[in-house]
C-alpha cells in the first residue's frame, strides 16, 4: 500500500491515507497514542474518592475516553457527535474487563 496522505492532528490522532494495489480504493487508518490519557486515567482511579466525586449539579467524571474509541463507540451506534445516544451500551462497554483503563472512578458496576 502506498500512503497518499498523512497528518497528525493537536490531539495527537494521526490519520492515513492509503491507496489500496488491489481493489484501487483508499484507505483511511486513525491511530493515536493513548498512553498518556490511560496512565492519567490510573492516577486519578488511585486518588478516587466517592464523597468528592459529584459536582455542583450532581454529575460525576467516570472515565476519559481517548478519541479513536469514541470514532469506534460511534461506529457501533453508541455515541453520535458528543453525545451518547444509548446510554445503557455505553455503560455497558465501560464495564467490560477490557476497558477498565478508561474508567477513571473505582470501577464499581455502572447503572
Amino acid at each position: 500500500m502506498t500512503a497518499l496522505f498523512d497528518q497528525v492532528s493537536a490531539a495527537g490522532v494521526r490519520s492515513t491515507v492509503y491507496r489500496d494495489q488491489d481493489h484501487k480504493t483508499p484507505l483511511i487508518r486513525t491511530a493515536q497514542d493513548c498512553t498518556p490519557i490511560l496512565e492519567q486515567n490510573k492516577r486519578e482511579a488511585i486518588d478516587w474518592q466517592p464523597a468528592f466525586q459529584r459536582n455542583a449539579i450532581g454529575a460525576r467524571k467516570i472515565a476519559s475516553i481517548p478519541f479513536v474509541v469514541w470514532q469506534q463507540l460511534q461506529r457501533r451506534g453508541i455515541v453520535k457527535g458528543a453525545k451518547i445516544i444509548d446510554e445503557p451500551r455505553f455503560l455497558q462497554f465501560l464495564c467490560e474487563r477490557d476497558h477498565r483503563l478508561l474508567r477513571t472512578d473505582n470501577g464499581a458496576r455502572l447503572r
